[in-house]
């Protein structure tokens, strides 16, 4: 599989009214900016834009504002395309404040990568959705001449939704645990996600969300399937680690990679029975466990 040429446009408008002003792009979570963990998930963008203002970048990083300022997400993603000089094929559309972003662009990557592959021309762009089902508008990657298109066809981008916006493109979503798509809307948003473990604990290695790396890795699923003769497309890279993340951090470390199998398990029995496979349903049956089983002794937490 190829990788897929994209710009990224961070739209980090908003007032932060309901965080007392603070600016979500510069909130910390386990010690890192909102704003940093996305940068670090789309290192291999050809062209990387932030939208908004009193907001430190890199330098090779393109800040731009929508004017008149405080025009909405619209606005501020009309403000994103015009700063790209020199457009690539795809567009990384993200809001600053995601909490654990890597992952779902990640997937989001591979998505556009086989959308590419396939030839799959009726696609205009490709939406995250969580619990309800309903795109992510702000977290999705969009081919570029159509999403240019939908901002031209609005008579005013001012103060218009993300869903006004791309509600007339050709969108698809994919499915994804919630956690995967949680972001930082109010203090008690922020303390749940600064409370996910103690300050002190070791950092984990990151899902890294550039695109050679999720071609390395699908290459290497695509030889272990083949080895034991089974379908590469039913391995959900992003979603193992959504489901492994919650049990080591929820329960127990070393059942983390016991919950990927016992979800393999899942998946292979529901193929036998000849059912519809809905990974995500079944990582969230998973999940749900974690309330009814055995605590941990406190001198093993």
């Amino acid at each position: 599989m190829s990788a897929v040429e994209y710009d990224v446009v961070v739209v980090a408008g908003g007032a932060g009214s309901r965080l007392g002003g603070a600016v979500k792009a510069d909130l910390t979570v386990d010690g890192e900016r909102l704003l940093d963990r996305v940068l670090a998930a789309t290192g291999s963008a050809s062209t990387r834009v932030l939208v908004g203002r009193g907001i430190d970048a890199p330098d090779d990083v393109v800040r731009t504002l929508e004017d008149p300022p405080s025009g909405g997400p619209a606005a501020g993603t009309d403000a994103g395309l015009q700063a790209v000089t020199s457009p690539a094929r795809w567009t990384l559309l993200l809001a600053s404040d995601l909490a654990d972003p890597a992952a779902g662009i990640a997937t989001l990557l591979e998505a556009a990568a086989r959308t590419d592959e396939d030839g799959e021309d009726d696609v205009d762009g490709i939406c995250l959705a969580g619990d309800a089902e309903h795109p992510q508008w702000l977290f999705g990657i969009h081919r570029t001449a159509a999403l240019r298109g939908a901002v031209e066809s609005l008579d005013t981008v001012r103060n218009r939704s993300m869903k006004a916006l791309l509600s007339s493109l050709r969108l698809t979503t994919v499915a994804v645990d919630p956690a995967a798509v949680a972001d930082i809307d109010t203090p008690t948003d922020a303390r749940t996600w600064q409370a996910q473990r103690p300050a002190d604990a070791p950092r984990e290695p990151r899902l890294r969300g550039d695109a050679a790396t999720v071609q390395r890795w699908r290459q290497w699923v695509e030889m272990a399937c083949e080895a034991v003769e089974v379908d590469p497309d039913l391995v959900d890279v992003a979603g193992i680690h959504v489901l492994t993340k919650q049990v080591a951090h929820g329960y127990d470390r070393p059942l983390a990679p016991v919950s990927s199998y016992v979800l393999g398990l899942a998946v292979g029995a529901a193929q036998a029975r000849g059912e519809e496979v809905d990974q995500v349903a079944l990582r969230r049956a998973i999940v749900a466990t974690i309330e009814q089983a055995p605590p941990v002794p406190e001198e093993q937490s």
